[in-house]
């Protein structure tokens, strides 16, 4: 696996590649509007049903220039649109000015 290069971790929220944040650190530690956003985004991921599956999928994946590449297994269709749709509203929530 690839580590993510040095303008990865200059740009990040947390500056060190060593110690991952807790789950809801970001929560704590993002301003209020980006921080409200952010755990309606991974709420919405949550209630899909596909957490292990998520986990499992970016355990797997390959990291190359600071991306981490997954695959997943989607049931049908609708898992799909479901998955699809709240990435979609991920972006949009997180790319909103404060």
């Amino acid at each position: 696996m690839n580590k993510p290069t040095t303008d990865y971790w200059a740009a990040h929220l947390y500056l060190s590649p060593r110690q991952r944040p807790k789950a809801d650190q970001p929560v704590r530690d993002l301003p209020p509007r980006a921080a409200q956003r952010f755990k309606k985004a991974r709420e919405q991921l949550r209630s899909l049903g596909l957490p292990r599956v998520i986990k499992q999928a970016v355990r797997d994946g390959s990291l190359f220039d600071g991306v981490r590449h997954c695959w997943m297994e989607f049931a049908d269709l609708d898992a799909v649109q479901a998955f699809a749709e709240v990435v979609r509203l991920k972006y949009q929530l997180l790319a909103r000015p404060e």
